[in-house]
C-alpha cells in the first residue's frame, strides 16, 4: 500500500494520530473497493497501524481495526506490503489486527 504524509484535512479527520517521539509524521493511504461499497483508510502512527472501513453511503460509524506496533519503521514496512485484499474484516485478524470499534 502506498502511504503518504498526513495533510491538513487528514489531521482534522484523524486528530488522534500521533507523531513519533523523534517527530516523524503519521502516514495514510485509502482506497474504495471495486463495488464502491466501502472506503478503507490505513493509518500509520507512533502506536502502529489502524484500519478504518467506512460504508460509502453513510461514512458514519466505521469499523476500526488496530495493530499495536512500537516500531514506526517496522509498521511502515508492513503497511507497504499490505494489499487491498489484506485489508478486509475477514483477513485483518489473520494479520494480528484487533477490532476496536
Amino acid at each position: 500500500m502506498e502511504m503518504r504524509n498526513f495533510e491538513r484535512h487528514d489531521w482534522m479527520q484523524f486528530a488522534g494520530a500521533e507523531r513519533t517521539a523523534d517527530g516523524q509524521e503519521p502516514k495514510i493511504a485509502s482506497f474504495e473497493n471495486e463495488k464502491k461499497e466501502t472506503m478503507t483508510v490505513l493509518i500509520q502512527d507512533a502506536n502502529g497501524l489502524q484500519v478504518h472501513i467506512y460504508d460509502t453511503f453513510t461514512f458514519h460509524d466505521p469499523d476500526v481495526w488496530d495493530l499495536e506496533m512500537s516500531n514506526f519503521l517496522a509498521a511502515g514496512i508492513l503497511a507497504k506490503g499490505l494489499t487491498e485484499d489484506d485489508l478486509t474484516p475477514e483477513n485483518l485478524p489473520k494479520l494480528g489486527f484487533t477490532k476496536i470499534l
